[in-house]
């Protein structure tokens, strides 16, 4: 069986199908985070009341933030629930940075961990407020399709480079989105799906 690694955790026998359980129910929690998103916003919700939604949501399904209260090293704790993005905002951004409501044609990247039962499920979902312009929804629909072509490259005994360059590829050649910055920041995080 070779060394392991500092940090690394091993499951044998029936504990691996626990660990897989409670990795797909974190997950799991995250999609119906989202699904009920897709039905609850609209245009004139501030982001403390969107959340607001996701941590009662969180609380309903028996799962916390895995970001609210998150601490970094010189850096005060994450205030939200979620990473709520509006429009030019990339990442990381909180219910309290503006007081101004979403409006139709935003884009908002809501990016929401979960804690459930030790496991811990992130993904992030971009919506896009009632309609928006074209370049917009062009955005919205390379991220989708660089997330699609990027799972589609992860192969076993693989690194993870090759997502990452599938991705970037597609979003920056395939669709010209190049700002180097955003791109850098946007395929390390899946922000668009």
């Amino acid at each position: 069986m070779g060394r392991r690694k500092l940090g690394e955790t091993v499951v044998h026998g029936m504990g691996r199908h626990r660990a897989t359980a409670g990795a797909t129910q974190a997950a799991e929690h995250v999609v119906e985070t989202h699904r009920r998103l897709v039905d609850h916003l609209r245009a004139g919700q501030t982001l403390a009341e969107i959340d607001a939604f996701v941590g009662e949501t969180l609380k309903n399904l028996d799962s916390e933030s895995a970001f609210k209260h998150y601490r970094v090293r010189g850096h005060p704790p994450f205030p939200s629930e979620a990473c709520l993005s509006v429009n030019e905002c990339i990442v990381h951004g909180t219910h309290d940075m503006t007081s101004t409501p979403i409006t139709p044609g935003d884009l908002l990247s809501i990016d929401i961990g979960v804690r459930h039962k030790g496991w811990i499920g992130d993904a992030a979902w971009t919506y896009v407020v009632e309609s928006t312009d074209e370049v917009s929804m062009k955005l919205v629909e390379a991220g989708r399709e660089s997330l699609r072509l990027g799972v589609e490259a992860m192969q076993p005994g693989r690194p993870l480079i090759d997502w990452a360059r599938v991705v970037q590829e597609h979003v920056e050649k395939r669709c010209g989105f190049g700002d180097r910055k955003s791109t850098r920041l946007n395929s390390s995080h899946t922000v668009i799906s």
